[in-house]
């Protein structure tokens, strides 16, 4: 991304250009043919000059950390390049230009007068500036599997980087210095002085591994502060952060990353899922216990995903009984810290027992039925075309107005989110609270309440926070006046009850 201070034109304030493209106010057609005749200098000073040589200075010194036999990531070295193929500034701007006249029906007026002659004006120095951000990438990026302008390069980039980093500490510091132990792992390895990475994850965002500032006060009342705190590798903050880059990719939500309800309602964190042995497993483990279920018509029920990760777990030759799968949940405080909200290992055996008993538990109730009727299905499926063989199992006719539906086993995320409401007002209402921690549902489904204390605390918590709409909407159903009741209330009922 290159930033451009000044529009390619120098363009004055009282020029006659812009008293003729005031005349044509809101015209915005006219405007871009009166620019598009227009053929000035360029506006080149001795600042854009130095500009350019600093951008060909930085790349000269990134590029060789670019160069990669992956594939995957040539279209960066590839790019950086060609840029230095251009040796002044002026024959960029010219190109800039050029490709500005040819397609600047591409974009909006703004933007092109803005790059032209510039629309904010600098009354101390009385001339315009356009402060355009420039992304540039290659123009034959089909032949490229990753583009530059992809997050899939964020991670290669970053890594790049951190090469260039001690190649640069390497210089500067004394070669004769030893390497120190490093606390994480307790090697002898050149330790990190700077500070540490902050990778990007979803759900989360800008996620520091360790956020001490050293220029608060208090953080040196033991004497240390920043990196000097916790002392680790260079290569193993690296590590830290490409692996996080990795497992939280967007093609691999569902296998080893997903979205879960945190314990207050409308928050969300990040749970992290992978088995120690094949952590690029492809099964949508993730998906299995931290989903939650979005409506009764929905074909990602917890059924349907459990029974084909199950199946892909037991179908695996590498995998056996005891193989662990490893989870951990991020949750975001405040701004600056991102702590660990869950931290879990079970075998694989614990998991599909775990599986077993959680699908017979859930169907250990009495035959309930509610009726959910035909314009709400409509309503609640319009922009989904894949629920429309789920539909169609529900409905006997096409004039069918009403189905009855039952409950279904619920995902263990379901119970966090069951709990975040409180039910009021003979359940015609909700009120939001904390809900109970997903490290207590896994420990109900993965059996490690030994004593039960857990489970009984839930099921209380749950009958506390539900019981208002449970009496009500039963006694609405045993009168026939469910209608008054909305879609998710409806789907409450069934989900606490199963």
């Amino acid at each position: 991304v290159l930033k451009l201070q000044r529009p390619l034109w120098k363009v004055a304030p009282d020029d006659p250009l812009r008293k003729k493209l005031a005349e044509f106010k809101n015209n915005e057609s006219e405007k871009r043919k009166l620019l598009s005749r227009e053929a000035r200098r360029l506006n080149i000073t001795s600042t854009e000059s130095d500009w350019w040589n600093r951008l060909r200075e930085r790349v000269k010194h990134l590029v060789p950390f670019f160069k990669t036999s992956d594939d995957n990531y040539a279209a960066l070295y590839e790019l950086a390049s060609r840029f230095l193929l251009i040796i002044d500034v002026e024959t960029f701007l010219r190109r800039v230009l050029e490709r500005l006249k040819r397609y600047q029906q591409d974009i909006s007026y703004s933007s092109y007068e803005n790059i032209l002659i510039g629309n904010k004006l600098d009354k101390r120095k009385r001339e315009y500036r356009a402060e355009i951000p420039l992304i540039v990438d290659v123009s034959d990026w089909e032949e490229f599997s990753v583009r530059v302008a992809s997050p899939k390069m964020e991670a290669f980039v970053s890594e790049c980087l951190f090469k260039r980093q001690e190649s640069d500490t390497a210089k500067n510091e004394n070669s004769n210095r030893s390497n120190l132990p490093s606390a994480l792992s307790g090697r002898l390895i050149k330790l990190e002085h700077d500070k540490f990475p902050a990778p990007k994850l979803p759900i989360i965002g800008n996620t520091y591994l360790f956020a001490v500032n050293d220029q608060t006060p208090c953080q040196t009342r033991y004497g240390k502060t920043s990196t000097d705190i916790i002392p680790i590798g260079k290569e193993e903050a690296t590590a830290i952060q490409n692996s996080l880059n990795w497992t939280t990719e967007g093609d691999r939500q569902g296998k080893t990353w997903y979205s879960v309800p945190s314990i207050k309602d409308g928050e969300r964190d990040l749970l992290v899922v992978y088995l120690e042995n094949k952590p690029d497993l492809q099964v949508n483990k993730a998906y299995m216990l931290g989903g939650v279920s979005k409506d009764c018509f929905s074909e990602s029920h917890y059924e349907a995903i459990a029974s084909a990760a199950i199946a892909a777990l037991q179908g695996e030759l590498i995998i056996n009984a005891n193989s662990l799968i490893r989870l951990f949940a991020l949750h975001k405080a405040d701004p600056g810290r991102t702590q660990v909200s869950l931290h879990r290992a079970y075998t694989i055996a614990e998991l599909i027992r775990a599986d077993e008993e959680w699908r017979k538990a859930a169907a250990n109730i009495p035959k309930v039925l509610l009726p959910f009727f035909r314009k709400e299905i409509e309503r609640m499926t319009a922009q989904s075309k894949d629920l429309s063989k789920s539909i169609s199992q529900f409905l006997s006719n096409k004039e069918a107005e009403t189905i009855f539906l039952s409950p279904r086993v619920p995902f263990p995320a379901d119970l966090v989110q069951l709990t975040q409401k409180q039910w009021i007002r003979f359940g015609q209402e909700s009120t939001p609270l904390p809900g109970i921690s997903l490290g207590d549902v896994y420990d109900v489904f993965f059996g490690q309440d030994r004593k039960g204390a857990i489970t009984e605390n839930l099921l209380i918590q749950s009958l506390q926070r539900t019981q208002a709409l449970l009496i009500d909407l039963g006694n609405a159903d045993h009168k026939k006046q469910v209608a008054g009741y909305g879609t998710h209330a409806r789907f409450t009922v069934l989900t606490t009850i199963s």
